[in-house]
């Protein structure tokens, strides 16, 4: 016996709430296209490190 819970209504199980930016410090579209991002803020490079031994 299936119980239908009255709290779901058509068959919305979850809602996603994001909220608005403003899209500031933005790279050229030749940048964005190499780095993997128009955000600068984002580009976050992985910098290689001498491993401990």
């Amino acid at each position: 016996m299936k119980v239908k819970d009255p709290n779901l209504t058509n068959n919305e199980y979850a809602k996603a709430c994001i909220a608005l930016q403003k899209y500031d410090n933005l790279l050229s579209t030749t940048e964005a296209f190499k780095l993997g991002t128009i955000f600068k803020d984002l580009y976050s490079p992985y910098e290689e490190t001498e491993k401990v031994k």
